[in-house]
């Protein structure tokens, strides 16, 4: 998977530079030279990711050189770091490694802090060649720290005073379809009113007008080659080259919403402006990306805030976070403000989702610990299952209920299935049970035996069956590959202030992709019932 380049779309993305092109290059010099001249003939600015090594086919600084038309020259400063850098791990150095200190002539440095070769900012007179290395830690931080701050001072220089404001929307549980569906009437209304002046019941929003452009390409490494902005960088996007936000189609799985507009459109009028766009995003679910532009920041805010709040209203539950808030992050987050703890008994996952839970900072306010109970012995001994099917609703019922008791957890989420490739106890690969414990939520009625999964989630059965052998059919293209699918439930009251119950999951994929589907998906089970209502 190209995760460089989808990283370099979407921070860009969230700059207002959403990516255009991209484009996968050899380590070969005379391939790379006319991919970075063909970028360069349509765009303005190129992101060149790779190839900056010391190595004899990391050939970056040679074909950045030739394309523009000058030498290479040995940085000393560049130089004495690498050296001392070596130094300083006691680890003798390679001539070779000198190689990385070389920069074409004209070009300014990147300095490097986490590695040992710099990135270079290459202007070629009205235009600019950024050369990043491919190690995406480093990578990401120079992205941050020079390549971005780079472009928008140069899109400053050009007397654009358009401002972009932008937020992720995080979705989980509904497919790529479905949520698309639910939210086509918002799409469809940027027609009839681009400005989203006059939100609707089903609100408004229009495409951004997209005037420059911008590249990126890999050398050596797969990259990508194209990315274009929505303000304009420094000239107009050529007839025929669709921008983003009207409709095409860029990155992991991302597409656009909007009329199309010509690609060198303005807005004349000074409105606001805004667009949406859909990036499917694996074991991570569904991103709604808003974009909004205008002359005034304080303007794209407000527009931001009022399609944000149609999306959240027409998604519903879906949206569980924005922005870099991860589904474990909003779990915690809802977890600390009610006061409550939660304990984990992992068996397929093998600790995959305490390890989630973990990762958070401040975890030890809120998670009591988990138990790994792999082989059904494991169940039976320290879960104190009875004995009996491990694969089934009742077991993962009975792990919950057993790990939050072990633990002292107000919260006891247990997995409990088969990841495949063969069967167990009759279960097919992809058949999972996540069970759950917790407090009786508030305004439950206490009388009741049962709180139906429908009540309090909105997960579409998204999977068909072979009703012959059980094994899963077809999934649909839309599905989103983190998504449970077929969900059922089999809850049970115990006493008058907890509720126990299973959900089934039937999910796609490996045993590694059954694993992460679960994970999240359990969690999320955790943030559904915390959110429906709050619970003692």
């Amino acid at each position: 998977m190209n995760t460089n380049a989808t990283v370099i779309a979407d921070r860009l993305a969230t700059a207002g530079i959403s990516c255009h092109y991209c484009q996968v290059v050899g380590d070969n010099q005379e391939r790379m030279v006319l991919s970075i001249r063909t970028a360069l003939a349509r765009s303005d600015a190129v992101i060149v990711c790779g190839g900056l090594g010391p190595t004899p086919d990391d050939i970056t600084r040679e074909a950045v050189a030739e394309v523009m038309d000058t030498a290479l020259h040995r940085n000393n400063d560049i130089a004495l770091y690498i050296e001392g850098l070596f130094r300083s791990k006691g680890k003798a150095m390679s001539p070779t490694n000198l190689r990385q200190a070389d920069v074409p002539e004209g070009a300014s440095v990147i300095p490097q802090r986490d590695g040992t070769a710099p990135g270079l900012i290459c202007p070629m007179g009205q235009k600019v060649i950024y050369a990043l290395p491919g190690v995406p830690r480093e990578m990401e931080e120079m992205l941050s720290r020079a390549v971005i701050p780079d472009l928008e001072g140069r899109i400053a220089e050009t007397g654009d005073t358009r401002v972009m404001e932008s937020r992720v929307l995080r979705t989980w549980g509904l497919a790529e379809s479905d949520l698309a569906q639910r939210l086509g009437p918002l799409v469809a209304s940027l027609d009839r009113d681009p400005s989203g002046i006059n939100l609707t019941e089903d609100g408004s929003v229009a495409t951004v007008p997209s005037t420059g452009k911008l590249d990126e390409s890999s050398g050596g490494q797969s990259s990508g080659e194209g990315l274009s902005s929505g303000p304009a960088l420094m000239g107009a996007h050529p007839q025929g080259v669709q921008p983003l936000g009207a409709g095409s189609q860029t990155g992991e799985g991302q597409a656009s919403g909007g009329r199309q507009q010509d690609p060198g459109e303005e807005s004349l009028d000074g409105q606001p402006r805004a667009t949406i766009a859909f990036l499917a995003s694996g074991i991570e679910g569904i991103k709604v990306r808003i974009t909004t532009t205008a002359t005034d920041r304080n303007d794209a805010r407000r527009l931001l805030a009022r399609v944000e709040g149609e999306v959240r209203r027409i998604a519903g539950p879906a949206v569980f976070g924005a922005d870099d808030e991860t589904m474990e992050i909003v779990v915690a987050s809802l977890l600390e403000s009610r006061g409550l703890t939660i304990a984990l008994a992992e068996s397929l996952t093998g600790g995959l989702a305490t390890s989630r839970l973990v990762a958070v900072p401040g975890a030890s306010r809120w998670l009591k610990g988990g138990i790994v109970s792999y082989a059904s012995s494991a169940k039976y001994e320290l879960l104190g299952l009875p004995p009996g099917p491990v694969v089934s609703r009742e077991a993962a019922i009975s792990m919950a209920e057993h790990v939050a008791s072990l633990l002292h957890a107000d919260i006891g989420l247990s997995f409990t299935g088969v990841a495949g490739p063969d069967w167990q106890e009759g279960q097919p690969p992809g058949r999972v049970y996540v069970g759950i414990a917790m407090p009786m939520p508030e305004q439950a009625n206490e009388q009741t035996h049962s709180v139906e999964l429908s009540d309090l989630t909105d997960i579409p059965d998204l999977t068909e069956h072979d009703s012959a052998t059980g094994n899963p059919g077809k999934f649909p293209e839309s599905s989103p590959a983190g998504q449970a699918l077929q969900m059922h439930t089999a809850s049970q009251m115990h006493t008058a202030s907890r509720i126990s119950e299973a959900v089934e999951l039937n999910l796609p994929g490996d045993r590694n992709l059954v694993r992460q589907l679960a994970v999240i998906s359990g969690i999320d089970l955790v943030r559904r019932r915390l959110l429906w209502p709050r619970p003692r």
